[in-house]
């Protein structure tokens, strides 16, 4: 017995070696795409830039997050998309340059696909609700 639990430990033992290098090239890879995020980032430039291939890259990305390049960089840009409209004064099509869409109907458009709101709506709403909340702890 205990010689089967010593080799299922070792096969683990080899299963998360052979995993590190997958999850070392989604984490550098997302890190490449967060710091080019404003800019349009093509599979093929990533690739090139981490020196993989579409398959390994897609891997990587799957087992460590769950979904491909391109739609992980999506979610992040309408995350941060989301951020700045509730942080900042800044146009939408300014925030839709800095999420990387260069056309803001392109970003208006996935930005009411992820939230049912358009960006203009959306800051209105979290701005209401900020306000809602002053006036609530004020009254503490």
């Amino acid at each position: 017995m205990a010689c089967r639990e010593k080799s299922k430990q070792l096969l683990l033992l080899k299963h998360n070696l052979k995993l590190d290098p997958i999850f070392a090239l989604a984490e550098k890879s997302a890190a490449y795409l967060l710091s080019e995020m404003a800019n349009d980032i093509s599979i093929s430039t990533l690739i090139r830039h981490m020196g993989t291939n579409r398959n390994k890259l897609s891997f990587a990305f799957k087992t460590h997050y769950g979904v491909t390049p391109l739609n992980w960089i999506r979610e992040q840009r309408m995350l941060h998309a989301a951020q700045l409209l509730t942080s900042t004064d800044q146009t939408i099509l300014a925030i839709s340059h800095a999420v990387g869409y260069l056309d803001s109907n392109n970003f208006s458009t996935a930005f009411r696909r992820k939230y049912q709101l358009s960006p203009v709506q959306y800051r209105q709403k979290q701005k209401s609700h900020q306000t809602k909340n002053t006036m609530q702890k004020a009254k503490v």
